[in-house]
């Protein structure tokens, strides 16, 4: 209590023991003296104006090692009235005993990784808030975890099937395991043995549900199973396949039809045929086409990569030469018989040169020229005429010299330079694509000279 004299109406006590209840009253003094005190006022206890936070919420376990755990929490609903300085987390194993303290410097975050634990071990854990008034109630325990790796081996795959097989081969498919032990696939281990044999032999392995067992020989029986494999190793086994028999489920395609030739050319032609009556089973996969020179016995196959269609251009042959082909079809189980051979053929142009023009008429005959005229032969040999080529021929000599430096697209033409009174004969051919034709029969022979004959004078004496 205190007797000092104040003029205002509040005071302020120091000095006051915490946790100790005090009671104040007030008096009222002037000159003619003390006047009667207030009614005591209700106990007041001295106590900081903040409190411990509120326990967090139970932690989760947000994944586990062999020798850790990562944990988060929410914070408090309530932090006491003082921020949260940071967090205390506990540890105890086996549900039971004393709860150890697993931080040794302030944790500020709402989650933490709990290291250096025993493998195999079942530990829970626990959190509890820190402010300026001190550490508030732990939280609730987690769940339980148990100290483990991640993942464990993947369950057993679908016992396999044969989803399709050749002579020398089996493929195989299945499906995914069940559980894959917490971690990914990486592989599938494929083994085989006989029926009677305990020893199981690796035969490749995938990261697919799906695998072509090669190399097999036909007739073999065997069975198949499949292995899942992860980062923790192998899992289990499938179960094994039935027995099996390593053999095509179809035959070879029987033989195609006897091929023909069309779009024949002087180095190319294009082989037709028809398809097999039967594909023996399976669908085929591509023709092999072969060709020979029409006297040799050796066959050259012709296409390197898969023919599927029912024609193919063969090309490089040699112009003149005679050729025969056939053709063999193929499937999964192998190359069928080949075709009846085809009729010979010569590799030659599409078309030929023109026949002869007709026979040259001479006109306007002059003492050092003469037009030569003809008509257009009978056939153009299959391709468009280009021009025509004129020569003469000197009778005095015998001997025929062509006498148009370019080719001549009219049907006369005059030649020029002759000598006067030398008798000539022509004789035209005709010329396109495939080159020039048989020149045309002979004109008659004509004598280059004037137009008209030598004047007559006859002189008279008288």
């Amino acid at each position: 209590m205190t007797r000092e004299r104040i003029s205002d109406t509040e005071f302020t006590a120091t000095k006051l023991r915490e946790g100790t209840g005090y009671v104040f009253r007030v008096a009222a003094e002037n000159e003619a003296g003390l006047g009667q005190p207030s009614e005591p006022s209700s106990t007041v206890t001295p106590k900081k104006p903040y409190g411990v936070p509120d326990a967090p919420r139970k932690p989760d376990i947000a994944s586990s090692t062999t020798t850790s755990a990562s944990i988060s929490w929410s914070a408090p609903s309530s932090d006491g009235g003082s921020p949260i300085i940071g967090y205390i987390i506990e540890k105890r194993e086996g549900g039971m005993g004393r709860w150890s303290k697993c931080n040794h410097y302030e944790v500020n975050e709402t989650s933490f990784t709990v290291r250096d634990l025993a493998e195999d071990r079942e530990y829970e854990f626990r959190v509890s808030a820190v402010n300026k008034a001190g550490t508030g109630e732990p939280s609730v325990p987690s769940d339980v975890v148990v100290t483990k790796p991640p993942y464990v081996a993947p369950d057993a795959p679908s016992v396999p099937e044969v989803t399709d097989q050749t002579a020398r081969s089996v493929r195989l498919s299945w499906s995914k395991p069940r559980d894959d032990g917490g971690d990914k696939i990486t592989n599938y281990i494929i083994e085989k043995k006989e029926p009677f044999s305990i020893r199981w032999t690796q035969v490749g392995r995938t990261p697919d549900t799906n695998f072509n067992v090669t190399g097999l020989k036909e007739g073999e029986e065997l069975q198949f199973r499949v292995i899942a494999e992860n980062k923790a190793g192998p899992g289990k086994s499938s179960d094994a396949t039935d027995k099996m028999v390593v053999r095509p489920p179809y035959d070879v395609p029987e033989a195609p039809g006897q091929p023909t030739v069309a779009d024949i050319n002087s180095t190319s032609m294009t082989v037709e045929w028809t398809a097999p009556r039967s594909d023996g089973g399976s669908p085929i996969i591509t023709y092999i086409i072969e060709v020979k020179e029409q006297f040799s016995t050796y066959w050259r196959r012709v296409n390197s990569k898969e023919v599927t269609v029912t024609s193919f251009t063969v090309s490089s042959l040699k112009e003149g030469n005679t050729y025969e082909f056939r053709v063999t079809a193929e499937n999964k189980a192998g190359v069928g018989k080949p075709s009846q051979t085809s009729q010979v053929y010569t590799a030659k142009a599409p078309y030929d040169v023109p026949s002869q023009p007709g026979n040259p008429d001479i006109s306007n005959i002059q003492s050092t020229s003469m037009t030569v005229s003809w008509t257009a032969p009978s056939t153009d040999g299959g391709s468009p005429i280009i021009g025509y080529i004129i020569e003469r021929c000197d009778t005095s000599t015998g001997r025929w010299f062509r006498v148009n430096k370019y080719t001549v697209k009219d049907l006369s033409y005059t030649v020029s330079d002759l000598h006067e009174g030398n008798e000539y004969m022509y004789r035209v051919s005709a010329e396109n694509a495939a080159g020039a034709s048989k020149p045309s029969d002979e004109s008659a022979a004509k004598i280059a000279k004037p137009p008209y004959g030598e004047e007559t004078f006859l002189y008279f004496a008288i």
